[in-house]
């Protein structure tokens, strides 16, 4: 038979089971419009607040601290406050603040000594996210400290006939500037996602990929037992009918997806800027057509677990039902090369902050690889 006729056929069908994608088309609107209008109406998240904590009391630690409270642009949505030991622990009891961070007693002596900075972190507990960003947070102020602290030791080794005002105007600017994160020492920025565009970008990641199955599901209901034993004398009829119902699916899932990303600008005020576009394009396109090969691979293999990873690459490593950045704590950096995580930290970033992330290699191979698996499958399956 025809592939334009089997297109003509499954076509014809959604149209006499047009109330079953009437309301798969409606049930998915749904959640993306309530999620994006909750997201529209929703207050704007306190920051978390940080103490930091001078035990050592030196000139370097207190240069330190002064450069902290003076600078705001660790992140939009983290501030840094200096505290006394027992007032730090207090607060962190009664939950007032995130965590705090401590410059141990003898911290600069032990730099001057043997290069190390003692900092000591504590939180309220070890697993939550903010525990998570807290510790990443000061991994970036430890960072930008060790270099300003190792640019006043070498300016103190060369100008050794340098007065103390000098000596200290120098670490000052040092210090200030290496904790810039928009100045020369840019080591690394805490970016911070409001929750509501979190779980807006998440449930259109979601609804996408359940919107595909509900219709591959949909369109398979035509076919019955009676003429799949038919089809099975015909050489590779299963093969096609396979192909042209995930094809057809494919195109549908393509049009909610452009429903639904156009809904989600309309009625939610995220920074997304229109010359992003064909980014956006490139990425669902890539999320797509990756959904559309590894369901072509798992129903010639026709082995349920093999389905079962799929959901779980789909729904659980990529970030989308939980923060990778707690996945990345749980599992370790190798998540983040998986080829679905690296899509949803592309569109998160491309939607809520308008950045560009680049894939890296294992990306392209990992695609490469999955497009051959499915084409020696295929090829094998026509042959046989």
């Amino acid at each position: 038979m025809p592939t334009l006729k089997l297109f003509n056929i499954y076509h014809s069908f959604l149209i006499k089971k047009w109330y079953l994608f009437v309301y798969i088309v409606l049930l998915f609107s749904a959640v993306i419009i309530a999620a994006a209008t909750i997201s529209h109406f929703s207050q704007r998240e306190d920051g978390i607040e940080i103490a930091v904590v001078d035990r050592d009391q030196t000139t370097e630690t207190k240069l330190i601290l002064s450069a902290v409270q003076d600078n705001d642009s660790l992140s939009e949505k983290i501030s840094l406050v200096k505290m006394t030991g027992p007032q730090a622990e207090k607060e962190l009891k009664n939950r007032k603040i995130a965590g705090f961070i401590s410059f141990e007693k003898g911290m600069t002596q032990a730099f001057y000594r043997n290069g190390q900075l003692p900092i000591t972190v504590h939180t309220y507990d070890q697993t939550s996210l903010s525990s998570i960003v807290i510790n990443q947070l000061t991994d970036s102020v430890y960072s930008r400290l060790m270099l300003s602290e190792a640019g006043i030791l070498t300016y103190g080794q060369l100008h050794q006939t340098a007065t103390q005002d000098e000596l200290i105007v120098m670490m000052t600017e040092l210090l200030f500037t290496g904790l810039d994160r928009m100045a020369a020492f840019d080591i690394q920025e805490v970016k911070t996602i409001q929750t509501s565009d979190y779980i807006v970008v998440s449930l259109y990641w979601i609804a996408l990929y359940l919107f595909f199955i509900s219709l591959v599901t949909l369109l398979r209901m035509n076919e019955d037992r009676a003429m799949k034993q038919r089809l099975q004398s015909y050489h590779f009829a299963l093969e096609k009918l396979m192909i042209v119902r995930h094809s057809l699916a494919l195109f549908y899932t393509l049009l909610f997806a452009i429903l639904s990303f156009s809904t989600i600008l309309v009625a939610t005020d995220m920074p997304f800027e229109n010359y992003n576009i064909p980014y956006i394009i490139r990425a669902t396109g890539y999320y797509l057509a990756l959904i559309y090969t590894v369901h072509i691979m798992s129903e010639i293999i026709a082995v349920r677990f093999v389905k079962l990873i799929i959901a779980g690459a789909v729904l659980l490593f990529s970030g989308a039902l939980i923060p990778i950045i707690y996945l990345r704590h749980l599992l370790g950096n190798p998540i983040d090369e998986l080829f679905f995580t690296q899509l949803y930290h592309a569109l998160l970033e491309l939607v809520t902050a308008n950045y560009i992330s680049d894939f890296t290699p294992s990306f392209y191979w990992q695609i490469v690889s999955v497009l051959v698996v499915t084409i020696l499958l295929i090829v094998w399956r026509y042959r046989r």
